[in-house]
Order: structure tokens, then C-alpha cells, then sequence
């Protein structure tokens, strides 16, 4: 699907009446939402159908990446090479033009920019690493580039840097500024106070700049002009007093009375609210150099169930227009996280009242508690169990918290965004990685003030935020609750042949028309000629736009069907799709991709989730469109359960371990701890240290029919698969998460875990599905071979007398259980004994259990001997076990091993 030719014919084919070329595009919507989806995951693909369906998405507009790297953070070059540079280059072919790119599930949540900017990670307020979503926001800027890390580097930010004026930065302040800036961070204050000087002639009205200016003073040794250029800060209201008594940069200064001066006069200024806020305006994808950018769901360890997105996205869809009638509430409290936006609540009241919104500063609180309207909830604080408060969030809502952790999915330390969105936020945010407490890397508490305007979320959320490179924002991105209902009217389409005028009429909205995801015309009527279209089904949208700064945008879509040329008859079921006619050869699409062509009328059907489409190409050379289906999830995907006939379970997985003699030992019981979500710190077991290989199998277990999702972390090399010949994924190398997912039946499913450790070995994985995120099962089946103990005595033949001893590597503090595997002999009855010393007397085990499992084998030839027995009870301390037959027996083999 060429841009040169399709395009150019689409283009020859409209003639606008009204306008001759296209305006810039203002606001978000459908329309001018692009949806990147990962094609490599189920999981990726169920969240952005459902999210397609529910936002009508144009089926051109969604692209699929076939080769995502893994869901943790990822190299600048890996951005690049994996998504912005395919995501750029299908949207150029497609001719799309994007004020929104909504990431599904399952991308990395971080960008490590250390090779792009060496110097700048050496400033420990910059970091090293952008989140995904501010990456690709920014991503023009750093390929021109820019330092997108510093502040003030997103434009469309809306609080003026001054205190009386409201006049953005032109093009020659803005270098003024970055040269600054760049200065600084190498150390050369001097040449940064020069850059600030000449910037004060023309944007002196700012009292951001005359505050940088006077810590580049004051780090320069120059402190009598670093205090003037403070009290020039303060006279143009410069109010946060918080930041200043804490910014490292002026320590030289600190010590002056003068400093303690500047301090109070900024916390006065601070109670009078002069936060100069400018009116919400819609993006603009002409005026504003950027990529809006949201991702719709994490689904890592730490992040939300399927479920849970999909119930956050209906709700936050079917929160639109409604004008919801709930409560903004401002967290106030002693902590760094609260007091670093404080200074902003006073203009954050001010702008809603004034717009006859509700809003509400709660002192000495964390989180909001009890309240049945939360429309809005900022809070600052490490940990926001939200549950626990017993408040409800509404549909649409805001809810985020100033952490340094919040999107930080590589530790568990600190409530994360995915909190909010689990209870019901339409949107949230967080910092990838430490932050400080540096206001400028948050959305400001105004967000609620400009969503309440009706800007979109992600519209709100990049006006509220400086700098946006660290801020990871999740959720619903088209959401617009507060956006007035238009109403318009546009005449019927149903079908299109020959030469065809398309009228539109409402009040105070302007039109646009996108034909397959192109903008093609403004204005109304609108003439073409539908001769240069290709015949069949086409996505034919009138979109209304608001004439208003908020640039309001709602559409009308149509399948609309053109008839020029001979018919073609599409016929699909689930083996194979079919052309009727005068057909020379049939493709398959998905979105925008071709992704096969045959010579004839036949293909076969897809085999995963999708949306897809089937172009023929006629005799004549021409081409006639199927109308764009969904293909879901089918039986043949669905991997049955094990047959547990005749088998006993026990909980963990077992497997065996490489040392560094290359040998290979059966292992222990692993047991994955539900109460750190499904961690087992392999580390804490002695055959751990130093292997050079780890095998673990097993089964997990399915709570019911459906489609489910593992996530999985581990430092080192890592393959993991469930089911024979099922789902299984591979990780070369470093500690990232990794996902499998598939449908299942419920039961058990055989797994096996292969591990190559790097550092101390630590294994991660999280159950998530058509079920809340949950905590997976694990088990295995009794008589597999388990870890070994030193076995002293004669295997080939036992005296009832002396037995089996078992004597354990190392004293254990308590164990419940032992397994037995008998191979090669008749039946017998055993005698089981403890001692609780290396020479200590040996006692009968108390409230002894024995399990027996018998011998899979079948046929006139099968043993009658036991596959396994295993020996429950009370936990004791032991040193050694011994095994004694009640009668004399042979044993071609025994393994024996603690549970």
C-alpha cells in the first residue's frame, strides 16, 4: 500500500470547494490516534483490538512491530532500530497524521539515552534513562538534536516562565536557553550566566530565568550578583521556596541573610497564587514539534491483569461528554512528594472554581479517604494502597502521585501507577527512574484545571508537565469526559460510484474527511471522484471540529462500499479465505501490512488474533477491498490440559542443576513465595551457588478456560515453554521481563524453566488473564527426583537390619517431607527413623503419612513396585534418616530427596 500511488490517486480524486490546502490538525481523536501494537504478543494484540473496537479506530491507523524488544528498559539504539524508526516510517507510508501514538501492552517501559548523552547522565537530576512514552513525545527534538532532558524543553506547556507576561519562547530564546542549560551541566558556569544575560534582554519578564541565573552565578563564586539575580527572581514571582532552600546550586549563598530574605518573600508570594497559567489550546501537530504518546496497559509483575485494562479503557470510553459531577482532590502533607507541587494548589483551586468545578485540599492526608467522587487525586507519597481508603475513582479520572518509583517496574519499592488504574483511573502517570524532587518532571497539580477545560488526557497531561522525558503516562489517552457534545449532521453514505458530493452542516464546527486513515479534504461540500478509488469497503470519516482553542473533534465513521467496476465476492471461514470473480490473485492485510499474495483466489485463514482485511486484484488490474473483519482466539489455539490419571502432586517445581565441574545433580523443591508476587531467591540454595545451569519443571496450573499471560523476570539467560510444543519464549540475556502467553484449558500444563544465571540467581513469574493478575501455581509430580542426600549403605542389596541413611550436606532447620523412588523391586514396607545429630540415636517419625503412587508401566512384564512413596511429617530438625524394609530387597536404583 504505497504512499505514491494510493495516496496521489486518493488526492486526484477529492476536490475541496471550500479550501485549497489543509490546515494544521488541532485536538485529538480517532482519527488522529495511531495504535502500536506488538505483534509478537497475544497479549498486545487482545488490548489494542478491544481498544480499536471501543475507540473506532480507522483500520489503517494500527501498525504492528514484529520484533519488540523486551518489556523492561532498552537501549537509545533499540528505540530507534525496534519502534520509532518502523512506527515513522508507517506512518509516512500510510500518509497518516497522528496528534496521538497510543502504545497496547506489553513494550518496554524505558529507554536508557546514556549513549546518546554521555555528559548529560553524569548530572544525577538528569538520569540515564526516558520513558517510553517520553521518548517517543520527544523524539523529533533528539533527532534534530536537541537535549531533550532539560527543562523547558516541551513548548506546549501551559504556564507561561514568567510572571507577568504569558508570551512563549521564540525560536532564539529557546537556543539561548538550551546553550544554558548545556553550560551548566558541563560545569562552565560562566559561559552559562552569558547565555542567561542575553536571554534576560528580550524574556527578562521570566522569573525562572533570573532564578537560573543566579545559581549559575552563585556556582561561578559570584554572590552578590547571584543574590540580585534571586531578588529579580522573586520580584517576578518566583514562589518556590521549597526548591530553592534545597537546591544545591546555591549553597554558596545560603549562608547571607539576604538568602533567608529571598526564602520568605518566596513563601508569601507562594500564599498569593501568581502560578501565570495560560488558557488550554488543543495540540497542534504543526505548531508543536512532538508525538503525544500514552501506552494503554502495563502487564509486567508489578502491572495491571487484562481485566483491568480492559475495564479502566470501557470505562474511561464510555466516560466521554458525560461532564462528570465529581471532586479534584489536593493531597497536602509534610513530604518532599507533597511539598514540591504545593506551591501550584492555590492557581490549581482558583482555575477550577472558576470553571464551577468541585476541588478540595485535604491537609495532613495522604490519599483521599472515604470519598465516593474522586475525579481527580494528587497525591504525594511513596505508598498509595488504594484500596485501603476506601474511595472510589470515577470514570475518567486522573489519579497519579508524585513517587520516585512510580513507573519504575524494575523494583518493587513504592506504589506504582498501576495502583490507580487497577481501581478505575482513566489515566496516570510516573518517573522510570529516580527523579528528585524537581516539579518540572511531573504533571502539575493543573492537569485537573486543563482536563476539566476539555482537553483530552494525554492533551492534559503533556500541558501540565516541563519536562515530560521521564514521565511514563498510562491509560486511555482519547479520554475527554469535560469535552462538550457536538452536533452535526452529514448526508448518508452508503455507497459510491462515479462522481460524488458529500455535504456536512453544523454550528461553530469546522470539517475535515479522511478516507482509509488519510486526512483528504476540509471544508464542506466536498466533490470526488470515486473512479480513482479502488472499488469495495473504505473507511470514510467526517470529523467535526470544534472552532474553539479546545479543539473539541467528533466524527461520524461510515463503511462506505465503491462500485465502478466488475463485482468480486469475499468468502471467509476458519481454514480458508475465497474470491469470487474475475480475480487474478488475493492478498491478506493486517492494518495497513500486506501480509501474503497468492496467484489465485484462495488463501488460507490467519492463525492468531487480528484485524485484517483481503484486496484482490482483479483481471483487469484493478482492485476491489473486503470489508476489514476481526479474526478472535479459535479452539485450535487453545492448549488442553494434562492428563492427571494416576498421578499425585506435590507443591514447587524440581529440576537439576551444571555446576562448575559441569556435572549435572537433581535439585530440591522450589517453592515461588506468593507473598513477594511469585519470587524464589534461588540464591538462598547451596547447589545455586556458582551453577552454571538450571533446569526447573513442572506444571502450573490454569483456574479455568480462557486466555492467560506469564510474566517472567530473571538476571541471566532464560527459555521458558509450557505445554508440549506450546508458547515459550527466550531471553539472551540481562534481567528484563519477558512474556508468555496463549490460551489454555483449565488444569495443569507441563512447564520447564531453562536458567543461565547471572550474579545471584533470582526467578519472577506472574499468572495474568482473562482473571485478576494472581499468583501462580506451581507443582509437580510426587517421585520426580528432588534434591539429593549423601546415601550410606549398599544400594545393590539392603539388610532390614541397617536400612538406607540418609545424611543431609548441611544441617536443614526444618523439614516436613521425603520422597522415595523405588526401581526394580517387589513391594515392601519401610521403617522411617531420624536422628536429630550426626551421632545421635535414631527415633520413629511421630504423625507419619505415607503417599504411594503406583508404577505407570503396563502390560504382563510391568513391575508391581511403587513409581514413588513419599513420607509426610510433623517438621522436625534432622541431621540423617535412615530407611529400613520390613523385608530384604534388591534395589537396581534409589533416589531419595528433601521436599
Amino acid at each position: 500500500m504505497a504512499r505514491d500511488g494510493y495516496t496521489e490517486r486518493m488526492r486526484r480524486a477529492l476536490v475541496c470547494l471550500l479550501v485549497l490546502c489543509l490546515p494544521a490538525l488541532a485536538g485529538g481523536g480517532p482519527e488522529t490516534t495511531v495504535l502500536v501494537v506488538n505483534g509478537a504478543s497475544p497479549f498486545s494484540r487482545r488490548v489494542a483490538l478491544h481498544y480499536a473496537k471501543a475507540r473506532e479506530i480507522p483500520f489503517h491507523n494500527v501498525i504492528y512491530l514484529r520484533s519488540v524488544p523486551h518489556t523492561g528498559v532498552i537501549s537509545w539504539d533499540e528505540f530507534l532500530d525496534s519502534i520509532w524508526k518502523p512506527v515513522n516510517k508507517a506512518i509516512q507510508d500510510r500518509g497518516l497524521t497522528p496528534t496521538l501514538l497510543a502504545y497496547s501492552a506489553d513494550f518496554p517501559y524505558a529507554v536508557d539515552y546514556s549513549t546518546r548523552a554521555p555528559e548529560a547522565v553524569k548530572v544525577k537530576q538528569f538520569g540515564r534513562q526516558a520513558s517510553l512514552t517520553g521518548a517517543t513525545y520527544l523524539a523529533k527534538l533528539a533527532l534534530s538534536g536537541r537535549d531533550f532532558w532539560l527543562p523547558n524543553t516541551n513548548t506546549y506547556f501551559g504556564v507561561a516562565t514568567s510572571g507577568q507576561n504569558s508570551r512563549r519562547m521564540n525560536a532564539e530564546e529557546r537556543e539561548l536557553w538550551s546553550t544554558a542549560q548545556t553550560a551548566t551541566q558541563k560545569r562552565k558556569y560562566a559561559d552559562a550566566a552569558k547565555a542567561y544575560e542575553k536571554l534576560i534582554e528580550t524574556f527578562g519578564h521570566a522569573s525562572v530565568v533570573h532564578y537560573n541565573y543566579a545559581c549559575a552565578l552563585a556556582l561561578d563564586g559570584k554572590k552578590t550578583a547571584a543574590l540580585d539575580a534571586l531578588d529579580a527572581a522573586v520580584e517576578r514571582g518566583f514562589n518556590r521556596a521549597q526548591h530553592a532552600a534545597g537546591d544545591s546550586d546555591l549553597r554558596g549563598i545560603r549562608s547571607n541573610p539576604r538568602f533567608r530574605k529571598a526564602l520568605n518573600a518566596m513563601r508569601a508570594a507562594g500564599n498569593r497564587s501568581r502560578i501565570p497559567v495560560l488558557p488550554a489550546r488543543a495540540f497542534s501537530a504543526e505548531k508543536d514539534p512532538y508525538l503525544p504518546c500514552v501506552m494503554l496497559g502495563y502487564t509486567g509483575l508489578l502491572g495491571n491483569s487484562w481485566p483491568e485494562i480492559r475495564n479502566y479503557l470501557d470505562a474511561a470510553a464510555n466516560s466521554d461528554s458525560t461532564d462528570p459531577d465529581g471532586t479534584v482532590y489536593l493531597c497536602k502533607n509534610k513530604n518532599v512528594r507533597s511539598t514540591t507541587r504545593e506551591p501550584f494548589f492555590a492557581a490549581t483551586v482558583a482555575q477550577l472554581k472558576k470553571l464551577k468545578r468541585k476541588v478540595e485540599i485535604l491537609d495532613n492526608t495522604v490519599t483521599p479517604s472515604g470519598k465516593d467522587d474522586v475525579f481527580g487525586a494528587v497525591v504525594g507519597s511513596a505508598s498509595h494502597p488504594w484500596a485501603k481508603t476506601k474511595s472510589t475513582l470515577m470514570p475518567g479520572s486522573i489519579a497519579e502521585s508524585l513517587t520516585s518509583f512510580g513507573a519504575h517496574f524494575g523494583t518493587t519499592s513504592q506504589s506504582k501507577l498501576t495502583e490507580f488504574l487497577r481501581h478505575g483511573a482513566a489515566g496516570s502517570s510516573g518517573t522510570v527512574m529516580e527523579p528528585y524532587a524537581l516539579a518540572h518532571k511531573f504533571p502539575l497539580p493543573l492537569v485537573h484545571a486543563y482536563y476539566a477545560e476539555g482537553l483530552s488526557l494525554a492533551e492534559a497531561m503533556y500541558y501540565s508537565v516541563q519536562g515530560p522525558y521521564q514521565l511514563l503516562i498510562v491509560g486511555d489517552g482519547l479520554a475527554q469526559p469535560c469535552a462538550p457534545h457536538l452536533t452535526f449532521a452529514v448526508d448518508t453514505l452508503e455507497s459510491w460510484a462515479g462522481n460524488v458530493t458529500l455535504t456536512s452542516k453544523g454550528d461553530d464546527v469546522s470539517f475535515e474527511l479522511f478516507v482509509d486513515g488519510r486526512r483528504v479534504a476540509t471544508g464542506s461540500p466536498v466533490r470526488l471522484d470515486s473512479t480513482e478509488l479502488d472499488d469495495g469497503w473504505h473507511d470514510v470519516r467526517v470529523v467535526a471540529v470544534r472552532n474553539h482553542a479546545v479543539a473539541t473533534r467528533e466524527s461520524i465513521p461510515q463503511a462506505v462500499m465503491v462500485r465502478n467496476g466488475p463485482a468480486v465476492t469475499f468468502k471467509r471461514d476458519r481454514k480458508f479465505f475465497v474470491a469470487e470473480g474475475p480475480v487474478q490473485s488475493l492478498a491478506l492485510y493486517e492494518s495497513g501490512e500486506r501480509l501474503d499474495a497468492k496467484d489465485g483466489s484462495k488463501i488460507p485463514a490467519p492463525t492468531r488474533a487480528g484485524w485484517y482485511q483481503l484486496v484482490a486484484t482483479r483481471k483487469d488490474g484493478k482492485k476491489t477491498r473486503d470489508k476489514p473483519f476481526f479474526v478472535e482466539e479459535t479452539e485450535e489455539m487453545i492448549q488442553p490440559p494434562l492428563d492427571e490419571v494416576e498421578s499425585a502432586w506435590a507443591p514447587g517445581l524440581v529440576g537439576a542443576v551444571v555446576g562448575k565441574d559441569g556435572k549435572e545433580t537433581p535439585v530440591g523443591v522450589v517453592e515461588l513465595n506468593e507473598a513477594t508476587r511469585n519470587r524464589a531467591r534461588l540464591a538462598q540454595y547451596s547447589w545455586a551457588k556458582g551453577a552454571k545451569k538450571i533446569t526447573l519443571r513442572g506444571t502450573i496450573e490454569i483456574p479455568a478456560n480462557g486466555w492467560f499471560q506469564l510474566a517472567v523476570r530473571f538476571a541471566g539467560e532464560l527459555s521458558l515453554q509450557v505445554g508440549d510444543g506450546g508458547p515459550s519464549v527466550v531471553q539472551k540475556s540481562g534481567a528484563s521481563e519477558q512474556y508468555l502467553a496463549g490460551a489454555f484449558e483449565k488444569g495443569r500444563h507441563d512447564i520447564e524453566i531453562e536458567l543461565t544465571p547471572k550474579g545471584a540467581p533470582q526467578l519472577q513469574v506472574l499468572l495474568g488473564g482473562d482473571v485478576v493478575t494472581s499468583h501462580a501455581k506451581f507443582h509437580h509430580r510426587i517421585g520426580e527426583i528432588v534434591r539429593p542426600f549423601e546415601i550410606k549403605g549398599d544400594l545393590a542389596k539392603v539388610d532390614p537390619k541397617d536400612g538406607i541413611t540418609l545424611v543431609w550436606k548441611r544441617t536443614e532447620k526444618r523439614v516436613s517431607s521425603i520422597a522415595l523412588v523405588p526401581k526394580g523391586h517387589a513391594a515392601t514396607e519401610w521403617v522411617v527413623e531420624y536422628a536429630s545429630t550426626s551421632r545421635g540415636k535414631f527415633k520413629p517419625m511421630k504423625e507419619l503419612t505415607t503417599t504411594v503412587t503406583g508404577n505407570p508401566a503396563r502390560g504382563k512384564n510391568a513391575s508391581k513396585a511403587p513409581s514413588s512413596i513419599e513420607w509426610r511429617f510433623k517438621p522436625v530438625t534432622v541431621r540423617r534418616i535412615r530407611l529400613r524394609p520390613k523385608t530384604a530387597s534388591a534395589l537396581a536404583s534409589v533416589s531419595v530427596g528433601r521436599k
